[in-house]
């Protein structure tokens, strides 16, 4: 290593330095210690154990392997499935279940949607 002693302790001081002097920035920043509120739970703790070692499918149920009829159900069934909005590349007004017919099936599509190229 071409470190020195010299260059070890020039490094050290200047992080010494730095570090005194970010803590006092910190501390003339920050609340005093008495006014911040303390808390009975310092683990971090969100839950019962219990409740994590059960999972997500606990909670939330197992995912759709069925990729395809989930993407339908996405973008046709959905609360937004016929809300409009207009595309940022091709400026196109469009919804998602016009976009999910036209990606996967052969049904012609309207004039409005077929500009910019489309076919």
């Amino acid at each position: 290593s071409k470190w020195t002693d010299e260059h070890i302790e020039a490094a050290t001081l200047a992080f010494k330095l730095g570090l005194h002097h970010l803590l006092i920035s910190l501390r003339a920043n920050s609340r005093t210690p008495s006014s911040v509120p303390q808390t009975a739970n310092s683990k971090l703790e969100f839950g019962r154990a219990d409740a994590f070692h059960a999972g997500l499918s606990s909670r939330a149920g197992f995912p759709n392997l069925d990729f395809l009829k989930a993407m339908e159900r996405e973008h046709c069934s959905g609360d937004c499935a016929k809300e409009r909005f207009t595309t940022t590349n091709t400026k196109i007004e469009t919804a998602p279940d016009a976009e999910w017919r036209f990606v996967t099936t052969d049904d012609p599509m309207d004039s409005e949607h077929m500009g910019q190229g489309r076919r």
